[in-house]
């Protein structure tokens, strides 16, 4: 490569680091303005939820969670949603909103990006909320069946990715994204299916994050986060998730590495 090329290489390699560190950081404002509202509108909401949390039946023993996304409350979803939607100056009509959120239930997604990640803002607001209402900070194994067994929140009955291992030897618990539960899981295996076989299992780490590693599962065909808390302390598990999102890219392709390779071999 001559000198003028490689210069101008460079320059193109520094403007791009550049740009993502602009996009990161425009993320990261626009993440945290999300999450004051959510969390404003939790406390200014703290007893909003006391009548429905007396209709939830968490009583059953086999029940898998203490309520789903479904059975939260439309009003409080939607009230949230507005005011998520107000910090992002992309306000839309009460009755649009409803039709979303039907949409959502029924298909599992909306077209609009901004309004879907407005609406997991607030459902995952209203779910915390519903979550320290509840007080399920004391669930036990009883009260949802085997805790440490299940791959989604015993709480919520989201599915969850995310695994922390505690200092200082490393306990480990499984975090659930959505209403901010975390509960014990086994030491060892993928947290997604529960093969506990060491030749099942690959970690993908990086050096620019620190205390973060992709689990990778032959077994189940599927990936999982792990935050090592010994390594690094991190403030906020969800913001981490998407800041480390470079490592579910590796993940992918590892994946589709691997299965190009296999193809080879036959």
């Amino acid at each position: 490569m001559k000198a003028d090329e490689q210069t101008e290489w460079i320059d193109t390699e520094l403007k791009v680091e550049k740009l993502l560190v602009e996009e990161m950081s425009m993320a990261r404002q626009a993440y945290e303005e999300l999450l004051k509202v959510s969390e404003t509108w939790q406390k200014e909401n703290a007893t909003r939820l006391n009548t429905w949390k007396q209709g939830i039946a968490v009583n059953e023993a086999k029940a898998r969670s203490v309520f789903t996304l479904d059975q939260l409350p439309e009003d409080a979803v939607v009230d949230l949603w507005d005011k998520l939607n107000a910090v992002g100056e992309a306000q839309i009509a009460y009755e649009a909103m409803q039709e979303m959120l039907s949409e959502f239930k029924a298909e599992g997604k909306i077209l609009d990006q901004g309004q879907l990640t407005r609406l997991y803002f607030a459902l995952s607001g209203v779910a915390r909320l519903a979550r320290a209402q509840l007080g399920t900070e004391a669930l036990t194994d009883a009260d949802a069946g085997q805790v440490g067994e299940q791959s989604t929140c015993p709480v919520c009955g989201e599915a969850t990715r995310l695994a922390l291992l505690a200092p200082p030897v490393g306990k480990r618990y499984r975090f659930c994204r959505t209403c901010g539960h975390q509960w014990a899981a086994k030491r060892v295996g993928c947290i997604l299916c529960g093969s506990e076989q060491a030749s099942e299992q690959n970690y993908l780490h990086s050096e620019e994050y620190p205390g973060v590693e992709i689990g990778v599962c032959h077994n189940c065909g599927d990936y999982f986060k792990e935050f090592d808390l010994r390594q690094q302390a991190f403030e906020d598990y969800v913001w981490e998730d998407m800041r480390t999102l470079p490592l579910n890219f590796a993940a992918e392709q590892w994946f589709a590495e691997m299965a190009k390779n296999s193809g080879k071999l036959l």
